[in-house]
């Protein structure tokens, strides 16, 4: 574990250490030494904890910046090879959601809003116990092959689909659209696609490689009508993808300020849910209980004038990033809960500062945008 913090300046509180009995009391003491300060450097704080990271041998690192002011670069992520998992933590009112959900997506982690002290624990119980649970990193299905090209993502019939870190015990589900040739005479197998998944895998970082091929009849008539009924398991997931635009296109509609049309979108999401094939699966329940929400977080927006409160944990939650709703493992569950009970046996003190939307004290100063602090 490494620790860094930063306002005005940033420091390395604890370089890369062995959470041994000694580790552990040298974590806890810096822990306790970090004062609050005037400003959130988070530019120099990614790039400090990065080149923490580049000391470390495994090829699995994480980091959590937590951040309630609007000072970032970006294209950090982007330029190093290290690609690291980022957590981004928002407390109170005054957090940029877009500009902490940005990173986070890059760094192919995820955004927690908290706007309560009390939440707190939870959402560090979750995002650590997400960490401890996961099985295979850089899970990327890099070669898709169908008989047809795919729109405009694949003029050579190919694409590759980055899936990011998956828990033990996850599944994940990617939906494709094929469009099937007409055939001169029926065939009992029809290979109309063919993929390879490649991950490394946790502990020990080997590097694992499997293919697979998708065949389907091609008979003259389907010998039972009821056979052309959509999929179960498909129709949760057509479920999945409908919450996940739901809740952008409601986002775009928020950041106008257009908050009954907003509602409308998430509404009519939960409606089609409700009316679909799947809408008792507990898979479902819970993508409702998302969209519910979000139309919550919506009116309070509205009724509080506040932009960007939709959760964007909700639509990553609805995207298969992660989240606590559609990947709650028993693995994770397990490793969550220890953190939980840990958590709220710590005191939790919010400082003023923390939660004020206009700090009391002047902005900071401009900094050229060639120049990047240490």
């Amino acid at each position: 574990m490494g620790l860094v913090s930063y306002d005005e300046e940033v420091t390395t509180e604890i370089p890369l250490t062995f959470l041994d009995d000694a580790g552990k009391d040298s974590v806890l003491k810096a822990v306790s030494n970090i004062k609050t300060g005037l400003w959130t450097n988070l530019s120099g704080g990614l790039f400090s904890a990065l080149r923490l990271l580049e000391k470390l041998p495994s090829n699995h690192s994480n980091m959590e910046p937590i951040v309630n002011a609007l000072d970032t670069e970006l294209r950090l992520l982007r330029t190093k090879s290290l690609a690291p998992t980022v957590f981004t933590f928002g407390f109170g009112s005054a957090p940029d959601a877009n500009m902490l959900t940005k990173i986070a997506e890059m760094g192919n982690g995820l955004y927690y809003a908290i706007e309560a002290a009390e939440a707190i624990p939870t959402a560090f119980a979750d995002c650590l116990g997400g960490l401890l649970s996961v099985s295979g990193t850089g899970v990327m299905i890099n070669k898709i092959y169908g008989n047809q090209s795919v729109a405009e993502h694949s003029p050579h019939k190919s694409y590759s689909i980055l899936l990011g870190d998956i828990y033990y015990e996850e599944t994940r589900d990617v939906l494709l659209a094929l469009t099937l040739p007409a055939l001169e005479q029926p065939v009992d197998s029809f290979l109309i696609l063919s993929a390879t998944l490649t991950y490394s895998s946790l502990p020990g970082g080997r590097h694992t490689t499997i293919s697979s091929e998708c065949s389907v009849a091609r008979p003259t008539a389907l010998a039972i009508p009821g056979d052309s009924a959509p999929s179960y398991e498909v129709d949760k997931q057509r479920n999945r993808v409908h919450t996940a635009d739901a809740i952008k296109q409601a986002i775009a509609e928020q950041e106008e300020r257009r908050f009954d049309s907003a509602v409308a979108i998430l509404s009519e999401a939960i409606q089609q849910i409700q009316q679909s094939a799947s809408a008792s699966d507990p898979f479902c329940v819970n993508l409702v209980e998302n969209l519910n929400e979000c139309i919550m977080r919506t009116k309070r927006a509205k009724a509080s004038g506040r932009d960007n409160k939709i959760s964007y944990q909700s639509r990553q939650r609805s995207t298969h990033v992660r989240g606590t709703l559609t990947y709650s493992t028993t693995a994770k569950a397990s490793t969550t809960k220890k953190f939980q009970t840990v958590s709220k046996s710590l005191p939790v003190q919010a400082s003023p500062q923390q939660y004020c939307p206009h700090p009391p004290f002047p902005p900071p100063p401009v900094r050229s945008p060639n120049v990047h602090p240490d």
